[in-house]
């Protein structure tokens, strides 16, 4: 059963939807603003358990019920989304790209982005800037 919640964020209202046993809507948004984005690299998971008033392993059990995922699978996920942005939007190369999303060096970036989307980051690149130069009336004249 997933209870519906409001909380407030920049003076917005916004709905959280929680599960039982999952975080609170003031941790969540916690633990993604602590762990999302250019967080800072001394942040730890019991670093964040603690800033949500958590002992790390209910920290983690939570955030599992919460987001569907462990907080380390999260995270990557984070990362590997950013790494698609950036594949899109940049001609950086993939050592700075791998680096810039948080991974250890361009063999990490490679292994993850693979396991998760079937390719290489380079070829998923290739593959987005193929289809894109296609556009939707291409395939309309023959």
């Amino acid at each position: 059963m997933v209870i519906a919640l409001y909380a407030i964020r920049g003076g917005n209202h916004i709905e959280v939807d929680t599960v039982p046993g999952g975080l609170k809507p003031w941790q969540k948004l916690a633990a993604e603003q602590m762990l999302g984005g250019n967080r800072p690299s001394g942040i730890s998971l019991p670093d964040v358990a603690q800033a949500c008033g958590l002992s790390t392993p209910h920290f983690g059990r939570a955030f599992n019920k919460s987001f569907g995922v462990p907080p380390h699978r999260w995270l990557l996920i984070q990362h590997l989304e950013k790494t698609k942005t950036l594949l899109m939007e940049s001609d950086g190369s993939l050592a700075d790209i791998a680096y810039e999303c948080g991974f250890c060096d361009q063999s990490h970036l490679c292994h993850a982005f693979s396991q998760r989307f079937g390719m290489s980051p380079g070829a998923w690149r290739k593959n987005y800037r193929d289809q894109s130069d296609i556009g939707p009336l291409a395939s309309k004249t023959h």
